[in-house]
């Protein structure tokens, strides 16, 4: 018994007769599958996105060292790179924020979560996915909101920028009040001891009678005696110490004003390349586009159905003469 030829042909031409073959049932399904998909679109609602461009400030242009000296000075750019785009996108995506976010626009009814413990976590995942920082070719942070509610999306990336601004500034801040603080009570000590030595001076100078003396290093007027040579000494020593409790204490003084120049309001440590637009941009769903690639999805889904059925047939067809 001699073999038989297969009768499918894996080519275009088989292909294309096999679907005029299978057309009205090819049709059939896309147009249900078609059909399904435009019935799922109407019930889903427009999503909108807002964003806004920021590049961080660089950490070197705020520091207390290139503000106040003029020495040793370098050139450095008002953006900040790797490090300052970290801190703005970890900041950005912190408790803090999203938490003053969530509260102020009341997301968990947004949500429709539960506002207590048990359903924070949800709540912050709900967010996350929609709340995003992305950072660009070129070093700036794209801060965007996606949303159903086209005024929500742009009011929380308004809000966001504000946010992030202000925790910076809180961290750097309470950084610095921290030297300021220790500045002040170190402050408060070389005040104490430069009023008990001033309370000595005033004592042993009324004591040995000698008025004209200033310090060891400067010019003793006028002629002081043998018998006031122990004083002499005692208020040289005494003054000496004095002098460098005040130039210390002037020091701190100016550097404590250093640090509480560096709270400042008015420093920045985000740039606003580009504020949220009033015009929030729809970003789907793109129903006829859905409607179309589902139909097309479809009829090709069929017409590999149709193939493989009609490649099943053939090799039935070819086995009958085995099974004879």
């Amino acid at each position: 018994m001699t073999q038989t030829q297969n009768p499918i042909r894996f080519d275009l031409l088989e292909v294309v007769s096999i679907g005029l073959k299978w057309w009205k049932k090819i049709a059939l399904f896309a147009f249900i599958a078609a059909l399904a998909m435009a019935l799922y679109m109407f019930t889903q609602k427009n999503r909108y996105k807002s964003a806004a461009i920021i590049y961080p400030t660089s950490a070197y242009t705020n520091t207390r060292a290139n503000m106040f000296r003029a020495e040793m000075q370098e050139p450095v750019d008002a953006m900040g790179l790797e490090n300052e785009i970290d801190r703005i996108m970890t900041v950005g995506k912190s408790e803090p924020v999203l938490e003053a976010l969530a509260s102020k626009y009341n997301l968990a009814a947004f949500y429709n979560v539960a506002a207590d413990s048990s359903g924070r976590n949800k709540l912050f995942k709900r967010f996350i996915r929609e709340y995003k920082l992305t950072k660009g070719s070129n070093n700036e942070i794209e801060v965007s909101m996606e949303s159903v509610d086209r005024n929500l999306a742009k009011n929380i990336v308004t809000d966001a920028l504000v946010e992030i601004q202000n925790n910076m500034r809180s961290y750097y801040a309470k950084a610095n009040g921290g030297m300021v603080k220790a500045m002040e009570q170190k402050m408060i000590m070389q005040d104490s001891v430069i009023l008990n030595l001033t309370e000595k001076l005033v004592i042993m100078r009324e004591k040995y009678g000698i008025y004209s003396i200033l310090s060891p290093s400067r010019k003793v007027e006028g002629n002081i005696g043998v018998r006031n040579a122990r004083g002499l000494e005692e208020i040289q020593n005494i003054e000496e110490i004095k002098d460098k409790y005040v130039m210390d204490r002037a020091k701190y003084e100016s550097i404590c004003n250093e640090f509480k120049t560096s709270q400042s309001n008015e420093i920045p440590f985000v740039h606003i390349v580009q504020a949220p637009s009033a015009n929030v941009n729809k970003v789907g769903p793109f129903r006829s586009l859905n409607v179309l690639g589902t139909a097309f999805g479809a009829m090709f889904l069929g017409l590999v159905f149709a193939v493989i059925v009609e490649y099943i047939a053939g090799l039935k067809h070819l086995l009958k003469p085995y099974n004879a």
